[in-house]
């Protein structure tokens, strides 16, 4: 049965007041931390970087992760044990580690921007270049100052009370989270600007799953629930059942976005995929269906290195023309519909359950473009 349009603000809602109420504690984390680091820091540049850092991760957003993270460890907490100030330093952990995969992000992206202002690489190029003989001084930089961000997850959760049994669970799925994440990226750089590109193609949903969909959603949810002191299998395996489809829906709409998006809406640029020849489920949709004559012209204006805006257009086009945008907001409705159906199953509690399908929805609305 299909959903009014006042159900479905019922739901979003629900979502929209948890964030209002939480991304702000997650966000007072990381300043305080931040600010701890700028007052021991010896040395200049590393208070310059430190506040870049603090900075980069304060950028407005919507703290999905730790959001995730926070509903999950509620709805699983036995009823009168939900203390939450060590969940909160864990989620600012998290939004830390989201941080440091953007910054290597928009340097395999050559990527000038993010959440509508200056990448961390770019920051740094234009503070450190003037000073320096090294064209990719800011490149440099910033992929040393993301280690920075790496450790400083760690030291945050280091500090974090979520007692001493949880930890060592906690830090497995931590570290499965970004080393699959990792593979997820070599794998979308392994399959971008392809030279074989049908069978790149038929890579893209693995990629999406890999790269998006477990450090997303998956493992927040997994580290919620094993911070209660959960350990049973069966409810693992139902979190992922319910978590993979909604990640991938998350980064499907992302998709629409990085090409059919609005850039100023969105705080990044509406052209990166196309430019960067990245293998998304819209390109692979149009290879795979566009007829012979639509599918070559795709593929040669895809594959060029350099794009004039006609090209880049001319790819919209023929991706819409194909069906590729349609079909894709299909898959994000049956990807959120499974999601809904597998979080039936968790037997998490009322609110909680509340708070994830409003995400669902927020993630469903595939007309936004």
């Amino acid at each position: 049965m299909r959903k009014t349009a006042a159900e479905k603000k019922a739901l979003t809602g629900e979502f929209d007041r948890f964030m209002r109420r939480y991304a702000p504690m997650v966000d007072a984390r990381i300043e305080n931390f931040y600010r701890e680091k700028l007052a021991s820091a010896s040395m200049d540049f590393m208070r310059e970087i430190y506040a870049d850092l603090r900075e980069y991760c304060l950028r407005d957003g919507k703290r999905i992760r730790p959001l995730i993270l926070l509903a999950s460890y509620l709805g699983f907490s036995p009823r009168g044990k939900k203390s939450l100030r060590g969940v909160i330093g864990v989620g600012a952990a998290l939004e830390l580690m989201h941080a440091f995969l953007l910054v290597q992000d928009d340097i395999i992206d050559k990527s000038d921007s993010r959440r509508g202002k200056d990448s961390l690489h770019v920051t740094c190029a234009k503070r450190y270049g003037k000073s320096s003989a090294n064209p990719l001084i800011g490149t440099d930089v910033a992929l040393v100052a993301g280690d920075v961000l790496f450790s400083n997850a760690l030291e945050m959760i280091s500090g974090a009370d979520i007692g001493e049994k949880n930890i060592g669970p906690l830090m497995k799925y931590f570290g499965l989270t970004y080393e699959r994440t990792a593979w997820g990226q070599i794998y979308d750089s392994l399959n971008s600007m392809p030279a074989d590109i049908e069978a790149s193609a038929r890579a893209a949903l693995d990629i999406s799953i890999l790269k998006t969909a477990h450090y997303t959603v998956h493992y927040p949810m997994v580290m919620g629930y094993v911070l209660t002191g959960g350990r049973d299998r069966k409810v693992l395996r139902a979190i992922r059942d319910a978590a993979l489809p909604m990640g991938l829906a998350f980064q499907l709409r992302d998709d629409i976005l990085g090409v059919f998006g609005d850039s100023v809406k969105t705080g990044k640029p509406a052209d990166s995929d196309i430019l960067e020849g990245k293998m998304t489920a819209l390109v692979a949709h149009t290879i795979l269906t566009a007829n012979a004559k639509a599918r070559d012209r795709f593929i040669r204006l895809f594959l060029k290195r350099k794009k004039t805006a006609a090209d880049i257009g001319r790819v919209r086009e023929l991706m819409r023309e194909s069906g590729a945008l349609d079909h894709v907001r299909a898959m994000i409705h049956e990807n959120a519909q499974s999601a809904g159906k597998g979080l039936a199953r968790l037997g998490i509690d009322d609110r909680s359950s509340a708070i994830f399908k409003g995400l669902i929805e927020r993630i469903a609305d595939v007309h936004m473009v």
